[in-house]
């Protein structure tokens, strides 16, 4: 990751709201949250619960349905992030992200939303 890139990921994240009461300390983590505020909230929700709208058939993921968090796995959401969904609104990011970044928001996502799902389940 180029350290213009790093430091505009670090700047935007912290013009964000937080979206959820975890920590995240490491420059990754950081890089991954800033990206999903960026690319991926405007349809799965800043809380990663999916927008509510009906022009996306079918609607985004609802990260924090534990039904979903039960099948989004680490290399799932990795090869979605990086190539798209065929048939949904899904686009790929594979030529806007370097592997590592698109790595860093699939843990994001895993830990912010899908982790905290899993546990009330």
């Amino acid at each position: 990751m180029s350290t213009i890139f790093r430091s505009a990921l670090v700047l935007a994240s912290l013009a964000l709201p937080v979206t959820s009461a975890l920590a995240f300390t490491n420059e990754q983590a950081t890089a991954g949250r800033a990206a999903f505020e960026q690319t991926c909230a405007m349809c799965h929700g800043e809380t990663g619960k999916r927008m509510t709208t009906g022009r996306m058939q079918p609607p985004p993921t609802d990260f924090t349905l534990p039904k979903n968090a039960s099948e989004l796995t680490r290399k799932r959401m990795i090869a979605s992030i990086t190539n798209g969904r065929p048939g949904t609104a899904m686009r790929s990011y594979g030529t806007d992200f370097k592997k590592a970044d698109i790595e860093a928001m699939a843990d994001f996502i895993n830990s912010a939303f899908i982790s905290p799902a899993k546990a009330k389940k």
